[in-house]
């Protein structure tokens, strides 16, 4: 049974190596000391490492269940769950985590090579968190979310970002939180570390630099459009959660992300990025302010309606929703960001969007532009000479909903304002009838 072949291994590391699972069990059972036998070259394998090795579960399971020692390492000091990152055996990481052994330990083990200095080690942790922490097919957060957040899931992420590595090290390491944020534990986590958001929105910084540097290696919209799903999700769950992203700098780092992307070549990072603008602004008055500040925001955000190669109407939907999301939450009860807004140009691509194909897009403009005149002189005057009635009548009588129609009818009389003349034009227009119905 002690007998090694020229690579040093005995009969019961060759059975292990190729899953030979009834002389696994002899050798055992003949003598229990083989679970410990260690090979005779550089590695000093047990059986039960060179089944990890190999990637031989069937025979990683029997093994355990004989009672080999699962906290076993190589004379290199690698345990078994280094071994099976580092080999690509996720099968084999997935069945440590599920057995739940302290002697394995498997989620300290992962988040200490995720937070490396060493991108080998990074890529290695990342591809068997992966299976782990994406979201289920349904599209709820993966069941081992506890597991990973009690575990140091945000430090190691944090750590990882931090480090001097490569681009594509980070958004690996990245995209395993943002499989996890939608849980509101692990947004508190997020929140409650002390660097998390200051390392996140420095990516921006590090971003702006790479491309003044023509580094191409950086993968600008990769990390913009990951920064911008991660803010939009903590600031639409709770408005202390915005607060705290705002008071924080990451509204300043979403609006020099809007300097960074283009509406033609990377529309969805951008429409993620002016998402989380709208959901961090939406219902705060200083947080609305906050971004007129500085005024190119606002331009460049209206910009994005055209497409900058020949000023033609941007047609990709998921930025045209994300851009009247976002100017809905800024204008909303702020009248200096309404007449910024219309002056920078809006006015003519919402009254655009009233007639569009998509019915969502549609009255999501159409609610926009009520938004934009509501309570503003000035902004009503602007959008009536832009045409915007006739685009709301026509959406108000083929409207078949009578909650579509509401829509339409409470934007047209928003446009009439308090002005008795246009009040009573507009009522004509309407049909009294309608009008007492909605208004």
């Amino acid at each position: 049974m002690n007998e090694y072949d020229e690579h040093g291994y005995a009969p019961i590391h060759q059975s292990a190596q190729r899953s030979l699972l009834k002389s696994i069990e002899k050798f055992v059972q003949t003598n229990r000391n083989q679970l410990e036998l260690e090979t005779q070259d550089e590695y000093k394998f047990t059986a039960f490492l060179v089944a990890v090795k190999y990637g031989q579960i069937t025979a990683v399971k029997l093994l355990t269940d004989l009672g080999s020692q699962l906290d076993a390492t190589t004379a290199q000091g690698l345990n078994a769950v280094e071994l099976a990152a580092a080999e690509g055996h996720t099968d084999i990481v997935d069945y440590f985590v599920t057995l739940n052994s302290p002697k394995l330990q498997p989620w300290p083990t992962l988040f200490k090579l995720l937070a490396s200095l060493a991108e080998d080690d990074v890529h290695t942790a990342a591809r068997c968190l992966k299976p782990l922490l994406q979201e289920r097919a349904d599209g709820s957060v993966s069941r081992h979310w506890e597991a990973a957040l009690s575990n140091g899931v945000v430090p190691a992420v944090i750590a990882s970002l931090k480090n001097d590595i490569d681009t594509r090290a980070k958004l690996t390491s990245f995209r395993l939180l943002l499989h996890l944020t939608p849980a509101p534990a692990v947004q508190s986590a997020i929140l409650a570390h002390p660097d998390a958001l200051t390392v996140l929105n420095r990516l921006v910084d590090t971003t702006a630099a790479a491309n003044s540097a023509g580094n191409s290696s950086w993968n600008a919209p990769a990390l913009m459009r990951m920064l911008g799903r991660l803010y939009r999700l903590l600031s639409s769950s709770r408005p202390e959660q915005a607060s705290v992203c705002v008071k924080a700098g990451g509204l300043g780092a979403l609006c020099r992300c809007l300097g960074l992307l283009s509406g033609e070549s990377e529309p969805d990072a951008l429409a993620e990025v002016v998402e989380a603008i709208g959901a961090m602004v939406k219902g705060n008055p200083s947080h609305q302010s906050q971004v007129n500040k500085e005024p190119t925001n606002i331009r460049q955000l209206v910009s994005f309606y055209r497409r900058s190669s020949d000023g033609q109407p941007c047609l990709h939907k998921g930025l045209l929703f994300a851009l009247t999301h976002c100017v809905a939450s800024l204008a909303e009860g702020h009248r200096d960001n309404q007449c910024s807004l219309v002056e920078a140009g809006a006015g003519p691509s919402i009254v655009f969007l009233c007639r569009a194909k998509s019915k969502d897009l549609q009255q999501s403009a159409i609610d926009c532009l009520r938004v934009l005149v509501d309570g503003n002189p000035d902004t009503q005057r602007s959008l009536l000479s832009d045409g915007a009635v006739l685009p709301l009548l026509s959406h108000l009588k083929r409207a078949r909903s009578q909650e579509n129609q509401a829509i339409s009818a409470l934007a047209i009389w928003r446009l009439a304002g308090a002005d008795p003349v246009e009040r009573r034009t507009m009522a004509t227009m309407i049909g009294i009838q309608t009008l007492l119905d909605f208004i």
